[in-house]
């Protein structure tokens, strides 16, 4: 995920998936949200 975010082709401009999908998988909402987080903060780099 790191090399993916990194990778500045990939970048998009509000690519954050909302974290309330009433998902029941706690693992996946973890996911979500580091993904989440990983997006904001290469934002802050750009």
């Amino acid at each position: 995920m790191d090399d993916y975010l990194a990778d500045k082709k990939n970048a998009f401009s509000k690519v954050v998936v909302p974290s309330a999908l009433g998902l029941a998988d706690n693992t996946l909402i973890g996911f979500v949200t580091i993904y989440n987080q990983a997006q904001l903060e290469r934002k802050k780099t750009d």
